[in-house]
């Protein structure tokens, strides 16, 4: 067992040595223009799985509203647009779910009020009286720069291993609060304001979109700094035994095999695949 500010360290330092938004060759090749366009539009619209559903209406409100998946036609205030951002909404909802026991006490309160910033902002900081809008809105703008169209968006065909990927995610979020800390905040979250900024100057110099249309890769470099130090402090708080620590360990290792899995299955669909055609 280590001290909680050093286990908080040695998570962050893991993430940033293995999380493969940073490391595999699928987005190494992004980032040098080695793909084509179409390569690199598919790969991004299938990333709409844990991109598009992440906020519906609030805390449980944004779980039970709706389906499976989220449609256009919900009430913006209860969905976002597409599967991975379309998710993000009710992912961060369910941070604030988890932290606590069945009757709350003081500490429980102060945990579930230091994780509402992140649901307000993968929400939208417009929706009380900000600027900026949802992450899941920005992404779909991303995707309709692409090429795509919003139908399209919201009825892409998954490959198993994003589904693998997002239901992993979420089955982290609903298991309790370090699970939901480590596998989102600390696994990916960390390593992300790093990952968004190559992607965008990739898009931009490689791809052809233009940098207005790129606002969801530049505000997620803003926010996930804040993101993780709010993770960190909680963690230290939390994971104050051995036991913690394992289940925290495990939870931010399962996050990016999730995420691994994922990346794989992309370079399998459409580059590997696609050169043997």
């Amino acid at each position: 067992m280590f001290p909680p500010a050093e286990f908080a360290r040695n998570l962050l330092k893991e993430a940033e040595d293995t999380h493969p938004w940073l490391h595999h060759p699928l987005f190494h090749m992004i980032w040098k223009g080695q793909l084509s366009r179409d390569q690199v539009r598919n790969i991004i619209r299938q990333q709409g799985a844990f991109f598009l559903d992440t906020l519906r209406h609030a805390a449980w409100k944004i779980i039970s509203a709706g389906g499976v998946m989220p449609t256009v036609s919900s009430p913006p205030s209860s969905t976002t647009n597409g599967m991975s951002e379309r998710c993000l909404w009710r992912h961060a909802a369910w941070k604030i779910i988890s932290a606590g026991g069945v009757m709350p006490t003081w500490e429980d309160l102060q945990r579930q009020r230091s994780l509402i910033p992140l649901v307000v902002e993968e929400g939208g900081e417009d929706t009380v009286g900000g600027m900026q809008t949802g992450h899941s809105i920005l992404f779909v703008r991303l995707c309709e720069a692409l090429g795509w169209t919003r139908y399209e968006v919201f009825n892409t065909d998954y490959l198993p291993t994003t589904i693998i990927e997002r239901n992993e995610l979420f089955t982290l979020q609903r298991a309790g609060t370090i699970e939901a800390l480590c596998g989102g905040n600390i696994a990916t979250e960390s390593i992300n304001a790093i990952h968004v900024v190559r992607m965008a100057e990739a898009l931009e110099n490689h791809y052809g979109v233009p940098k207005s249309a790129l606002d969801f890769y530049y505000v997620h470099a803003h926010v996930e700094e804040d993101h993780c130090e709010r993770a960190v402090r909680i963690l230290t708080e939390l994971c104050v035994t051995e036991s913690a620590q394992k289940t925290g360990l495990l939870a931010m290792r399962l996050a990016i095999t999730a995420r691994r899995i994922c990346v794989d299955g992309l370079m399998e669909a459409f580059i590997t695949n696609g050169q043997k055609r």
